[in-house]
């Protein structure tokens, strides 16, 4: 199935939710629940009755050949297992995706969900567990491919680092050794100012052990005021090898060594 035929196939779930009328839409559903009962129920459908009276599914499902369980299945069950069916689906897809498709390509997909994401959100009106769900994927995919679809976040480690010297000591010799047009020392970095905050917020605690705080670090990282405050200065000193060598001069030193 692809991302779109998911995507309408639960606009059209929605839209029926909200003409209102339940039962013939369910009834509609049955050949849907015959057609992929693996991604619904993760079994096989082996008794599928309309309960006229109730207004709901009363369905046998057998799993892994054996274990039988029954499920009755309202309007309101059924929409939220589809959902999460089709959620799945293209959560998978997008694995694939990101792997294969060029990455603007991976980035525009990307973005088109999102877009189709928050229709579906204003689609739900009162319906707040449906609103939820779309809402918590929507921050799924943001926080997976870091909004740009280009790449996923950076994991934070299980143990943070101790810094034993002031945040600004460190945030500034990042600065200091990334590249720029204000680069005060040899780069060293890539100047990636959301990483750098990604890398400090996740990974190191201050040096009366607190966590480090977004609205710190975005401080700490101004580069109008970085560059300014170190406009007259010299950067933060690394050992003198580093200044002397280049890279090619620290292969030949460790291969002599070896």
């Amino acid at each position: 199935m692809k991302i779109s035929d998911s995507l309408i196939r639960i606009n059209r779930i929605l839209t029926s939710l909200n003409d209102g009328d339940e039962v013939s839409d369910l009834k509609y559903e049955y050949a849907n629940i015959l057609d992929n009962p693996n991604g619904l129920y993760d079994g096989e459908v082996v008794s599928c009755i309309w309960n006229s009276e109730s207004c709901c599914w009363n369905l046998e499902i057998v799993k892994n050949g054996y274990d039988f369980i029954s499920i009755t299945e309202t309007f309101s069950s059924y929409v939220s297992r589809i959902v999460k069916c089709h959620l799945n689906s293209i959560t998978s897809l997008l694995i694939i995706f990101h792997l294969n498709y060029e990455p603007q390509k991976f980035k525009n997909l990307i973005r088109g969900i999102i877009t189709e994401m928050n229709f579906l959100v204003l689609q739900c009106g009162e319906l707040p567990e449906l609103k939820a769900e779309f809402s918590k994927f929507i921050v799924y995919i943001k926080e997976k491919y870091n909004k740009t679809g280009e790449s996923s976040p950076m994991k934070p480690i299980s143990t943070k680092i101790k810094l034993l010297r002031s945040i600004n000591l460190f945030t500034t010799f990042l600065l200091d050794y990334s590249d720029s047009k204000n680069t005060l020392g040899k780069p060293v970095f890539e100047r990636d100012i959301p990483a750098f905050k990604e890398l400090v917020i996740n990974n190191f605690i201050d040096k009366d052990d607190r966590s480090i705080s977004k609205e710190t670090i975005n401080t700490y990282f101004d580069t109008n005021k970085q560059d300014e405050k170190r406009a007259k200065k010299k950067p933060i000193e690394l050992p003198d090898t580093y200044n002397e060598l280049d890279d090619t001069e620290v292969e030949e030193t460790e291969e002599s060594n070896s």
